[in-house]
This record gives structure tokens, sequence and C-alpha cells, in this order.
């Protein structure tokens, strides 16, 4: 039978631990005494925890670590495939860790792990060698504590981006190795930082960033878009003005944020500039993994009029885009008047239902004898698309 020990890991600003600062916990026991009140919390999945372990999975496959549910102490497994890495626990406030003695090289393993966690902002506990790494001071001073983390790199500071400037050469650099090879090109914009555009035959589709903020705490921000110029053309057609000074309307328009929370939902109790943050080149690799892995799929399928549509009407892109239409419920205002448009552009039967269903659904809303305004915009639209040319399907690059 092998043998495990547990760490304990906790998000010092998420909500139970507000109030309490861990940087003066001074003992053993107050650390204790503060995981036995956040042992009953259940905030919620956190975000930061499935970095770490995603971090761990990539660096060292095999690595010995997982959620500690077993009677026996060992890892639990997760099913290949499976998103629930952390079991029973994971909307819990603590993240229970089992190490496999026998499996784990913690000569390579630990090392990584605490500078991992202290990069992410959580608090580390080692009951079983008295050691608690607060990840914004020095370690509670034990001498076996203190000289593991020494060991570990845990007081050598954290390497933050000096200004934006710094950050900004590094984005572009980084941008341009994630997008050179999808077609997008670097170009100069006014108000933003970093813009790659790629032409589509129907328009063009853009990636623009924001810096915010200031060292430490810098911020980025990505508006996702995609002009379509037969959405122009129909929209002037109804009588609405273009709204914009690239006089091309935007028939996709989104954000990194969305796509993020989305894909976790433990963002939204999160500190709301939590998900923006990149104040190490950490936290950027992270925002840009999840740019790669879940905006740049759905861009490449938005290409063609019938792969927006798709986005928009299909009840499998609820997960995925999100500003999908749901099987049930409501439609987001801001997605009637581009999805209907998709909708037709492809020849879809959705274009009917779903103009019917967004009709319906102002129309229960509406306060006695007043229309709602976007009533008469969805009708204008409608007309002017029966009154455009027949739909099409090629609007691929």
């Amino acid at each position: 039978m092998g043998t495990a020990y547990t760490l304990s890991l906790f998000d010092p600003a998420d909500t139970p631990c507000k109030g309490v600062d861990t940087r003066q916990l001074h003992s053993v026991e107050q650390v204790v005494s503060l995981l036995q009140m956040l042992d009953r919390a259940r905030p919620g999945a956190n975000p930061r925890f499935e970095r770490l372990m995603n971090l761990l999975d990539c660096a060292h496959p095999g690595h010995g670590v997982g959620f500690s549910g077993r009677a026996d102490g060992l890892p639990m497994r997760p099913e290949p495939g499976s998103k629930q890495r952390f079991g029973p626990g994971a909307d819990q406030a603590v993240l229970l860790l089992a190490v496999d003695l026998d499996q784990c090289d913690l000569v390579a393993v630990m090392p990584d792990l605490l500078f991992w966690s202290r990069e992410l902002g959580l608090d580390v506990f080692d009951e079983l060698q008295g050691i608690f790494l607060p990840w914004r001071a020095l370690p509670v001073p034990k001498e076996t504590g203190l000289a593991f983390a020494r060991q570990s790199g845990w007081a050598a500071p954290l390497k933050v981006w000096n200004n934006a400037l710094e950050l900004r050469q590094v984005l572009i650099d980084r941008l341009t190795h994630l997008l050179v090879d999808h077609g997008y090109g670097f170009r100069v914009e006014p108000g933003y930082d970093a813009v790659f555009e790629r032409e589509t035959d129907d328009g063009f589709q853009r990636i623009a960033a924001r810096i915010g903020g200031a060292p430490p705490a810098l911020t980025c921000k990505f508006d996702i878009e995609q002009g379509s110029r037969r959405f122009t053309q129909v929209m002037q057609s109804a009588g609405y003005p273009l709204g914009n000074p690239e006089g091309t309307r935007l028939i996709l328009n989104e954000q990194l944020v969305s796509f993020r929370t989305l894909n976790h939902p433990g963002w939204d109790r999160l500190s709301g500039h939590v998900v923006h943050l990149v104040w190490t080149q950490g936290w950027l690799d992270w925002m840009l993994d999840d740019l790669g892995a879940l905006v740049l799929p759905v861009l490449e399928q938005a290409r063609t009029a019938e792969g927006l549509c798709k986005l928009y009407t299909d009840p499998q892109s609820v997960g995925r885009f999100p500003r999908a239409v749901k099987e049930h419920g409501d439609v987001s205002r801001f997605a009637m008047l581009p999805a209907i448009a998709a909708a037709y552009f492809a020849g879809s039967p959705q274009f009917e239902l779903l103009t019917l269903r967004c009709l319906k659904q102002l129309k229960l809303g509406e306060q006695p004898g007043q229309r709602d305004g976007q009533s008469e915009q969805i009708t204008r639209l409608v007309d002017a698309l029966r009154s455009s040319a027949t739909p099409e399907t090629g609007m691929s690059a």
C-alpha cells in the first residue's frame, strides 16, 4: 500500500476569507483554526485551483498529486477527459491535495507546485511538516518550515512587470506567435495596445487588447469582433446608421472575459478585476492559453455563414459561445439582431423561428400601452433581409 500526505491550499482573497489577513497568522495553531472554519465553506469552484493542476499536468505527467478523498489517503484519479478533477470537494474553499510519496518526485514537483501556488495567490499549509506559506509574506518562522521554504524558492520575489510598456512588448510578441499561423496580422489602432486582424470574404475578424491598471496589478482586456459587409448593408437598408468609424457593422462582438466565465463560472464570484489580471508572466500565459483554447476555434467556425449561424442557434454552442441562443429561456437582447441576420445569411430555418421567438419575448416584456423599441428594430431588419439578395453560404475566406 502506498503512502501519502496532504497539502491544504486556499485562496485568501476568496469570500470565506474576507476580513482575515493571513500575513498576520504567526503560529500553526492559528492556521489550523482558520482551516477548520474554511472547511465548512462551499463558495464554489475556484479557477485558480484548476489552473494549478493543469500546470502540474503539463510539466510533470503522472506527478502523483490529486484530490484527497480516498479512505487510504492516496490521490483520487479523475476519469479520462473528466472535468471533475477535484471530486466531491470541487466547490470547497480549501483544496486538499494528496501527494503520493511512492509516485511523486518531490524534488522535481514540489518547487513547481509551490511556486505556481504562490504566483496564483494561493496560501499553502503542510501540517505534517508544520509549514505555512502565505503567498503575500514569508513563511511562519519555524526552523523546518523556513528551511524548506528557502529550498523551494518561496521567499524569492515574484517577477512582476516593471511597467505597461514592458508588458505590451511581450504581449505583442506572444500574440504574433499565437495568431500569425491563423492568418492574423498586427496593426496599430488608437485606444488599443495590440490589434490583430484577418480578412474574411464578408469582412474581417479582429482580436484587440487593451492594457490597464498599474504595476503590480496590470490588467489586459480583449475585444473579439467580426465585421460583416452584408450585415452592414442590410442594417443601412433598414435605416440604421453605421455607428462605428470602420464602416462595417459587427455581427459578432464579444470579450475574452465572457468566454472565460462561460468556461469556468468560478470567475464570476471572484473580485471583478481578477479575471483581467496579468500581474506576472504566468498570469499572461494563462490568459493567452484561454484565448487560444476558447476563442480561436469559435472564430474559425464563424468564418462561414453556416458556422456563424450554428454558433448563435445550435444548442451545442451554448457551452462554447457566450451569446448562443439557449433552447429554453430568454434570448440575449444583444444577440437578437446579429443572430437573426446570421440565420438568414445561412439560409437556415432557424431564421423564421428565431424571429418569432424574439418578438414574442419582447412582447411579453412590454409595459401596458408601450412597445419595446427593439421589436421595431427586428421588424425593420427582417423586412430588409427579405428584400436583399438570396441567402448565401459563401462567407469563408
